[in-house]
């Protein structure tokens, strides 16, 4: 992402096999959702270096989630925060009262309802201290302060994060079900 006049632009950049890259500007909703014809710039864009339609790659920025673009997205059942990784791209601390608020709120759509619950087991997974892996004191330091508080939500609303339990990643919830039920 490149900042421009404290705006962030957001762009698609097409590689060529010859190793030129070309960019195409996106709008945030766009990027955050994918809404841009990628099997065009695969197939027919032509390079502006040689002309070649042969692409090695098509990348796109990626904006940081907020209300506004959660908002969106709980309110269109086709969009996605990249289809199959969606509870890992909103298991973020920046994200996580959205989440309690989606996962509280009576209305909001029983299938992004779904990837909400996964998103929050996923964060409380990714701050379990993992035995075999290496962590500097800071970081550990910070694993304990999210660990605690994400747990002492999940612990609050176990009865419903409970219902929800089948739509965890079994691996995620091996990991993380007697904490919560404790």
């Amino acid at each position: 992402m490149e900042e421009t006049n404290e705006k962030t632009t957001y762009n698609v950049t097409k590689t060529c096999q010859c190793g030129n890259k070309d960019s195409f500007p996106i709008t945030k909703i766009e990027a955050a959702f994918e809404l841009f014809d990628d099997k065009k710039l695969w197939k027919e864009t032509p390079c502006s270096k040689c002309g070649s339609t042969k692409t090695i790659s098509v990348s796109h920025s990626i904006p940081k989630i907020d209300q506004e673009l959660f908002t969106i997205w709980s309110e269109n059942p086709n969009y996605y925060f990249m289809e199959q990784d969606e509870d890992l791209i909103l298991a973020e601390m920046d994200n996580l009262e959205l989440l309690l608020k989606s996962f509280d709120n009576k209305s909001f759509p029983i299938e992004k309802k779904y990837i909400v619950v996964n998103a929050l087991c996923v964060l409380l997974y990714n701050n379990i201290k993992l035995p075999d892996e290496k962590y500097s004191k800071e970081e550990k330091q910070n694993m304990i302060e999210n660990k605690t508080k994400i747990l002492f939500e999940l612990q609050k609303r176990k009865d419903e994060v409970l219902k929800y339990k089948d739509a965890v990643w079994s691996y995620i919830w091996d990991k993380i079900e007697d904490i919560i039920n404790k």
